[in-house]
């Protein structure tokens, strides 16, 4: 039986192939017995590992052939015992939802388009089943059922619920599972026997469930991921394109078709799904700026392959910006997705899935990208035989952005106004197919801290064509806003730049209308051109006026603001771009100047400045004319600070003239002889062009509000139009001017021609008797020992300010007084000198306060120790002066001691009376300065018969001086002449410089005229700068002392 009725001899049918074979009976045992007394048998047959029931409803009947021989002879079957059978149906549960019945032999293909269909929450599901095939009743296969024919089923079911996600890889949930329940099992199966019926075990392993993707699917982001060649499906897309949580890419699946199958090749690395791209997030307060050579890049990692499958590609990552200002992009923004792994057997079709590409949000008030950019969110690729399948293809990722302006800006690096290095670059998004309606795109606002009544409002525009014609209809606004003056509607001033410029302001609340509105105050607007706009605002008198670029354009024109408070710019869509720089919002540095204009029939308007220098220079081949004068701010608000100084204008043709501004400020010029601090006026500028060393030489007086300085002052600039840089004041030649000319003769020379009032000395010899050598006397005629010997021979001991400063230090050089203060109430108590126990201040409630420790025990301590220095600045030491000599003028010891060659020098030799390094202090020997020892005992020598001269006459006298410059025109080099008198008719200056142009050669020749007087400089030598010259601020500043020296 065994090797008829199977499809081979037992020992081998483990090893046979079933699928196209039927099963046989298996192992049987076979027993025989006598039957009757006719020589008839029994055979009892025993299927020891058939399957089922035998014969019954688990296989074909079991049939007889009776081919006995013999009268009567039959052959019968008679079942004895039935095989157990499984019969009956069972059904799965999963979170609450339930299948269909199925059959207890259910295929696992069956079982699992059921499960899939009937549950939902089961994305996929792997199932196996012993006996996969039905060819097992013979109980020979490895894998077969039981001998009930029960079967076994390995089930892995794939769910997204409870399932959960980290976005990040250092999320506290990276290792987390949400709460699942398990896959239970409803038993409705027959087959009972003798009231035991069979049952249905299930074994969870793992008990937990585990978060794993397999399949070689590419992961999914911003988009989905493309298929693998497993059976998982695609997963949904997460996060969403606004960004409003940053996320990271997720990787790729596995390269396996089975979870399990990981564990069949030993290296990780195989098969291994690609890492999702990172995650960047920029936030800045103003602008971000991503030039050329930028990459921000989280590109996902490509799939890795193993020998038969591949791991699908990581999905991209994120990128977000966010700027409260401009967002500009010239540089590669990069969230692509990975490519699917490919299998390194050639003929392998079960490649990766490429994974999706990511996101990219970027928020701004404006955003713009560059013809250089580059944002790619492309998914990865994947490859099979036949070449590139869009299925396994991940998909595009989302690209977002949101303007919060209707208007494009950005700071433009490559080009600004006045050389600078950039400026506010402003475009509409330009569509070509956009028939503009004349509306009004809101671009950047900027908003005033707090609302102001500035002077002046300046910044400059340039204009540019992208295509070639402009489009119709174009038109930039720069808009201030404010309050009205009724404080009830909102109104504004705005300037339109477009085929014209206007102006234009609002009186109530409304919006800007260009036709209605405004009034063209040029034709013609450039392409290309940095235009120069200045808007000077009168408060006072609620008007303001224009100038464009530096030349007025409008006067005196009514608004009704009471104040700033924010500038805007709008657009009108176009192929126009807009640049604007430099936007200034705040007081006049010009500080009100205005520059002459013409009226009909040519007058001059002076209504706001007077007759000024006019100088013609040469600009590289065109004659300029420069107009410079002094200026005093009328506004009734401005300071001192800011009432004026030396302005210019200039033009071309002596009708439209060009304001400069400001030359230099009267806040920038100093005393530099005596050391006054101001304020200070500055007048009648003279300009001189310095060929020789490529300067512009500004001379200029310089006065105090009591017009006692009589001081004149140079600056100097490489540009007639400015700024000077003042260089110095001084008096030239030593003498007091307030009308002064400089001009330059045909060889470059320079001249000064000042006028000057001087005192006219009749000097004649004094009588002289023997003179006397005296002593030093006190205020009350007794003889000051010390200051005696000082003054006759110097003595160190007597100059050193420092000599008692360890008394200083202790506290010596003052009477005694020790206070004990208390800690709490602050009362005081003396300490008498001597003081012992009790009387000392208490630690724990008082503190102690020294004021002096002079001790009242002696006579020369009670009162303070004091110093033996004798201090030239003490009134009581200058005194007396000696007067045994009438006809010698004495002075003072403080001015004989200030005017040696040692100069004026603090008494204290800037060193203060604590300074730690007193101790090492040596005070310096100045006996070598003279005039400190102004007391010399001298010799007696007979009488003269004449003494020195003397002033026996003075008047006043006017003079007028020429002197040559030096070669840098900042000084007097020496005096070519020198004349008593005035020009006759009240002419000025200019006469002698129009009708006297000399050589220096030729003044010279002239000579000086002879005077009848003699002046001596003993008599009044403060009169001179010379005595202090080499100690004079500016001898100091600039290192040279030409006078006198």
């Amino acid at each position: 039986m065994q090797d008829t009725l199977n499809v081979a001899k037992p020992n081998i049918l483990q090893n046979v192939d079933r699928r196209n074979t039927t099963p046989g009976i298996g192992n049987v045992s076979v027993s025989r017995f006598q039957h009757g007394t006719s020589g008839g048998f029994e055979w009892r047959i025993t299927f020891e590992t058939a399957i089922g029931d035998v014969g019954g409803v688990d296989s074909s009947p079991l049939t007889l052939t009776n081919l006995l021989n013999g009268i009567g002879a039959t052959a019968d079957i008679v079942v004895l015992q039935n095989g157990t059978t499984i019969g009956g149906s069972f059904t799965f549960e999963f979170m609450g939802i339930k299948t269909r019945p199925m059959p207890h032999n259910i295929p696992a293909s069956k079982m699992k388009r059921v499960i899939i269909k009937d549950i939902p929450l089961i994305l996929n599901a792997d199932i196996s089943r012993t006996d996969a095939n039905d060819n097992c009743n013979d109980g020979f296969c490895r894998n077969g059922s039981d001998q009930t024919g029960g079967y076994a089923w390995e089930i892995s079911i794939a769910t997204d619920a409870g399932n959960i996600s980290p976005y990040s890889p250092t999320s506290s949930q990276y290792d987390s599972v949400g709460i699942i329940e398990d896959l239970i099992v409803h038993n409705n199966l027959t087959g009972c026997v003798k009231k035991e019926c069979p049952k249905i075990t299930s074994i969870l392993v793992p008990h937990t469930p585990y978060s794993m993707s397999f399949g070689g699917g590419g992961g999914s982001f911003g988009a989905e991921g493309g298929i693998g060649f497993g059976n998982m499906p695609v997963v949904e897309p997460y996060g969403d394109e606004l960004m409003t949580n940053l996320h990271g890419g997720s990787g790729g699946a596995l390269g396996f078709v089975h979870p399990h199958d990981i564990h069949m090749i030993g290296i990780p690395a195989r098969a291994r799904g690609g890492s999702g791209g990172g995650a960047i997030e920029i936030v800045a307060q103003n602008d971000i700026v991503l030039g050329t050579n930028s990459i921000l890049s989280c590109v996902a990692e490509n799939g890795w392959g193993s020998y038969m499958t591949a791991g699908g590609g990581g999905s991209g990552g994120s990128i977000l910006l966010a700027a409260g200002g401009t967002i500009n992009v010239s540089g590669i923004l990069r969230t692509k997705g990975g490519n699917g792994g490919i299998p390194s057997q050639p003929r392998s079709i079960s490649t990766g899935g490429g994974g999706s590409g990511g996101r990219i949000a970027i928020w701004g008030e404006s955003i713009s990208f560059n013809e250089s950019h580059i944002a790619d969110v492309s998914g990865g690729s994947c490859r099979d035989d036949e070449g590139v399948k869009t299925k396994c293809k991940g998909s595009k990722g989302t690209i977002h952005t949101t303007r919060e302006l209707e208007v494009g800006y950005s700071i433009d690096n490559t080009t600004g106004a006045m050389l600078t290095d950039s400026s506010l670059h402003l475009f509409s998004y330009w569509d070509k197919t956009f028939s503009s309606d004349k509306s009004w795109l809101q671009g950047p606002k900027f908003t005033l801290q707090e609302s102001a009544t500035p002077e002046r409002v300046s910044f400059f525009i340039k204009l540019e064509c992208k295509d070639t014609p402009s489009t119709q209809g174009w038109e930039t606004l720069l808009f201030l806003s404010g309050i009205n003056t009724d404080a009830h509607f909102s109104g504004g001033m705005g300037l339109a730049f477009g085929t014209d410029m206007k102006h234009g302001v609002i009186e109530k609340g409304g919006t800007m209308d260009i036709k209605k509105n405004m009034i063209i105050f040029k034709t013609r607007t450039r392409f290309g051109h940095w235009y120069k706009v200045d808007i000077e605002f009168d408060w006072e008198q609620m008007e303001y006026s224009m100038h464009l670029d530096d030349y007025n354009v409008v006067t005196r024109a009514s608004f009704l603001l009471a104040s700033v408070d924010a500038i805007s710019v709008s657009l009108v869509q176009s192929n126009v771009d807009t640049w604007i720089d430099e936007i200034f919002v705040g007081n006049d540095a010009r500080l009100g100047f205005r520059c002459p204009t013409f009226e009909s029939g040519g007058a001059f308007d002076e209504a706001t400045i007077r007759l000024r220098d006019l100088v013609q220079i040469d600009d590289g081949g065109e004659s300029l004319w420069m107009w410079y004068g002094e200026h005093h701010n009328l506004s009734k608000n401005g300071s001192f600070l800011r009432r004026g100084g030396i302005v210019a204008c200039s033009s071309k043709d002596l009708k439209m003239w060009k304001n400069e501004g400001i030359m230099l400020h009267a806040l920038n010029v100093t005393d530099m002889v005596t050391g006054s601090l101001g304020p200070f006026h500055i007048e009648r500028p003279k300009i001189l062009q310095n060929k020789k060393t490529g300067t512009y030489v500004m001379w200029m007086n310089v006065d105090n509000a009591n017009r006692t300085l009589g001081m004149t002052g140079v600056a100097t600039s490489h540009f007639p139009n400015g700024p000077f840089s003042f260089v110095r004041s001084f008096y030239p030649d030593g003498k007091k001017t307030r009308d002064q000319i400089v001009f330059v003769d045909s060889e470059g020379t320079g001249f000064l021609i000042r006028t000057s009032y001087e005192t006219t000395n009749y000097v004649l010899p004094s009588p002289v008797r023997q003179p006397m050598w005296e002593s030093v006397k006190n205020k009350d005629g007794s003889t000051n020992y010390p200051l005696t010997y000082h003054r006759a021979h110097y003595e160190s001991g007597y100059d050193d300010y420092h000599d008692i400063y360890l008394q200083r230090w202790r506290g010596e050089d003052k009477p005694w007084k020790v206070l004990c203060i208390n800690r709490i109430t602050n009362a005081e108590r003396e300490i008498p000198h001597g003081a012992k126990g009790d009387e000392l201040c208490l630690q724990q409630f008082e503190y102690k306060k020294v004021v002096g420790q002079g001790d009242p025990s002696h006579e020369y301590t009670k009162n303070g120790i004091r110093s033996k220095f004798l201090d030239p600045n003490d009134p009581l030491n200058s005194y007396w002066r000696p007067s045994s000599v009438s006809s010698v003028q004495s002075h003072s010891w403080k001015n004989n001691y200030e005017a040696g060659t040692c100069g004026i020098k603090s008494v204290h030799d800037n060193i203060q009376s604590f300074d730690p390094d007193l101790s090492n202090h040596q005070a310096k020997d100045k006996s070598q300065c003279s005039n400190i020892a102004d007391n010399p005992i001298h010799s007696t020598p007979p009488d003269r018969l004449d003494g020195r001269p003397q002033v026996v006459h003075r008047r006043r006298a006017n003079f007028i001086v020429v002197s040559e410059l030096t070669h840098d025109f900042l000084d007097t080099a020496s005096v070519l002449s020198k004349f008593e008198g005035k020009l006759e008719d009240g002419a000025d200056l200019n006469y002698i410089v129009q009708h006297a142009k000399k050589t220096a050669s030729e003044w010279e020749s002239n000579g000086s005229i002879s005077h009848t007087s003699y002046e001596s400089q003993d008599l009044h030598p403060y009169f001179h700068q010379s005595f202090k010259s080499l100690y004079s601020i500016e001898c100091v500043i600039d290192g040279t002392c030409p006078i006198n020296n």
